[in-house]
């Protein structure tokens, strides 16, 4: 079987995973195996594919991070303006 097959199998089995779980982190990983499907398609050798997903997993870890902190501190500064602390 071919790589890129593998690959593909196991962002499918990321995705409905995440779907039953609802957790963002195999999401991720499922796109992370996507990336990395693509790229073993078009002949990248096994080394690079691992090194591949794993930039691509910790990518998406960190913007996703990014994004919850933001929204978080987003949220506490509309909490604060409501109740007045903030003016």
């Amino acid at each position: 079987m071919d790589a890129w097959v593998i690959w593909l199998i196991i962002a499918v089995l990321l995705g409905v995973t995440e779907i039953f779980t609802l957790t963002a982190a195999l999401g991720l990983l499922g796109a992370a195996a996507l990336i990395t499907s693509g790229l073993a398609a078009i002949g990248l050798p096994v080394p690079l594919q691992l090194l591949v997903f794993s930039i691509a997993s910790a990518a998406g870890i960190v913007v996703m991070r990014t994004h919850r902190a933001t929204a978080h501190a987003a949220a506490a500064a509309r909490t604060l303006r409501r109740r007045g602390a903030c003016r």
